[in-house]
């Protein structure tokens, strides 16, 4: 089994950031992906219920400490978009996704309720939710006060993360995640799919995620493709049908009924 990394690191980590951030040319870094935005027929795409920030890096090749912001990249809610997979990149991403704000980097993440937290540092997690997604629509905005929000969310992270009042997900448990995320549009994923991917037995890999994550693979794939068909149906721009098909749903009555079971009422009403 991997190890939990150390919560320190990822203190140390953004402390490092913020003063890169702040001094960051974001005329040259930003970029807002949009409905225009085209990726390769292979990427798997998927879609969050509210902004996704990553932050990109470039490493000093002598001491390989991070040194420099290489893209600032913000994806709209709704917005369906592929994974970002490089590597060799120094990176890590965060963003508001049913009532919690989620960090991810290296393998690692984190999510802490919405407000709970994040109030004792000043910071209305919801208004800069809702900033951000003005920001994206209007991407001509001050990208100095865009600056200073995302310093702060990353201060009050770093100053929450120091003070041990968060813990870090297993690696596995976040490389299944994250497989799941990137292939949960396919129909045909099974668990024994996800095992093989992360180098597991279906049955440990149960055993690890349930521990790490309080609910099974199974019931995880469940939830992220429900999220990801009730993002697409407030877009009011596919039918049912469709909307079942790129969340992985062969059968637009069995994905109706599942919806209605999870969230008390039909796919036909966010219509």
């Amino acid at each position: 089994m991997n190890p939990v990394y150390d919560i320190k690191e990822e203190a140390e980590w953004l402390r490092k950031v913020r003063p890169i951030l702040l001094n960051a040319d974001l005329s040259q870094s930003l970029v807002i992906y949009d409905e225009n935005t085209s990726f390769r027929k292979e990427q798997i795409l998927h879609a969050h219920d509210s902004t996704e920030i990553v932050f990109c890096f470039t490493n000093n090749h002598l001491t390989g400490e991070i040194e420099k912001l290489s893209r600032l990249r913000l994806t709209p809610a709704g917005i369906r978009h592929a994974a970002f997979t490089r590597q060799h990149t120094p990176y890590f991403s965060m963003g508001f996704n049913q009532g919690t704000v989620f960090y991810t980097r290296r393998g690692c993440s984190i999510e802490t309720p919405l407000q709970s937290e994040f109030t004792e540092y000043g910071l209305d997690i919801k208004n800069i939710a809702g900033y951000l997604e003005t920001f994206c629509r209007n991407p001509d905005g001050d990208l100095d006060h865009l600056r200073i929000i995302l310093c702060s969310l990353i201060s009050a992270l770093y100053k929450i993360i120091s003070a041990g009042k968060l813990r870090l997900c297993n690696e596995t448990a976040a490389k299944i995640c994250h497989y799941i995320m990137q292939n949960y549009s396919r129909g045909n994923l099974t668990i024994v799919e996800v095992a093989n991917a992360v180098n597991l037995s279906p049955n440990y890999l149960q055993r690890i995620f349930y521990k790490e994550m309080n609910c099974t693979p199974k019931e995880y794939l469940l939830r992220v493709r429900l999220n990801a068909a009730r993002i697409l149906l407030k877009q009011h721009k596919y039918l049912i049908k469709e909307v079942a098909q790129m969340c992985g749903w062969n059968c637009s009555h069995y994905f109706s009924n599942t919806y209605c079971k999870f969230y008390g009422y039909f796919p036909s009403d966010e219509i």
